[in-house]
């Protein structure tokens, strides 16, 4: 597995960090895992739409940016999302929960833009095969 950081990833990521916070005014950060050691971007990818295909149902508003990441010990995949929406915040979390529970665990928090979290969930990008990101819309 090549794990890639030369000053120009590192730039990239920085300024892919800032892109996601600016893009929009946030409403939502989630996280969500596995139960299973899912090392497949492909499958990863393919939960995630099933995800948004089941909150568009509801909200066909809803709007967002995933990265894909390993875990620290490269065991599984896991995903950072940002999200727009406009169910109400405790509809969303319920969805979003009640569709997860079966793959694993989710993390649904009210997006605060002094946290930098556009520049956390973008520090990994680019340092392996998996470590990506896409807007929700693409899958």
């Amino acid at each position: 597995m090549n794990y890639i950081n030369t000053e120009s990833d590192s730039r990239y990521r920085l300024e892919l960090g800032k892109f996601i916070s600016n893009y929009k005014d946030w409403d939502y950060i989630v996280g969500l895992s596995y139960k299973n050691n899912i090392r497949n971007e492909k499958i990863g990818r393919r939960k995630l739409k099933n995800l948004y295909n089941n909150l568009i149902k509801y909200d066909d508003s809803i709007d967002g940016i995933f990265v894909n990441e390993y875990d620290k010990c490269f065991n599984k995949i896991h995903h950072h999302l940002v999200l727009n929406s406009q169910l109400k915040d405790y509809d969303l979390k319920y969805r979003i929960i009640k569709y997860w529970k079966n793959i694993g665990l989710s993390d649904i928090e009210k997006f605060d833009s002094s946290l930098g979290y556009g520049n956390y969930i973008s520090k990994h990008i680019g340092k392996t095969e998996v470590n990506s990101w896409d807007f929700l819309s693409n899958l």
